[in-house]
């Protein structure tokens, strides 16, 4: 389920930006190599240029302390049970009195994530996310994300936990993410967007 709007960077556009970074950095190793012969040079400018590109990195996704955010809370799941993920459930709630979703941490390791979502008459669908990096609205690739609602429901219930790994192609440890809750009614092409949080995140990288 991808937006399609105009504005947003997708990752094969994201995939081609680093490319080019990764053309530019070998191209100026190749320019040093061929006119540089003194001992240690060689290394202190690969640690020169690799302090370039991660330094670029952090400032393109610098958080702006600005922002209304949310740092995700932990709650540990067993690896096997994430994989799996057969502990989704859908129970009637009082916890919250309107729609909402909440992102929660799964594991130690970067990127691994899940969520809970809270939902008011809700009829038969699917509810999803889709994220987004915040400064520079790039499209972030989460998998798959839905929650199947298979019958009527009659007041608040809560569905979750639905996890999900979030896979990115940039070097920085945490930044802020976008985050959008979408409907889709049963045997309809029309959907909604119900809430948007932004939370602070960071993504398993592949």
């Amino acid at each position: 389920m991808i937006n399609n709007s105009s504005n947003v960077t997708k990752p094969n556009d994201r995939k081609r930006r680093h490319k080019k970074t990764a053309i530019i950095f070998i191209a100026l190793t190749s320019i040093f190599l061929t006119s540089c012969s003194k001992g240690g040079a060689i290394d202190k400018l690969i640690y020169k240029l690799l302090e370039w590109v991660d330094e670029s990195q952090k400032e393109r996704y610098k958080i702006d302390e600005n922002a209304n955010y949310t740092e995700p809370e932990r709650e540990h799941f067993d690896y096997h049970i994430q994989r799996e993920n057969n502990t989704l459930s859908i129970t009637e709630s009082a916890e919250k009195d309107s729609i909402d979703f909440e992102l929660r941490i799964s594991d130690e390791s970067y990127g691994f994530y899940h969520y809970y979502v809270w939902l008011k008459n809700a009829g038969k669908g699917t509810v999803y996310l889709k994220a987004f990096e915040y400064n520079h609205n790039e499209l972030l690739r989460t998998g798959d994300t839905d929650i199947q609602i298979d019958t009527m429901h009659n007041g608040m219930i809560k569905c979750g936990p639905r996890f999900f790994v979030i896979s990115d192609d940039f070097c920085v440890d945490d930044y802020l993410a976008k985050f959008e809750l979408w409907y889709k009614p049963e045997n309809s092409s029309k959907t909604q967007k119900l809430v948007t949080k932004t939370y602070k995140v960071s993504g398993f990288i592949d």
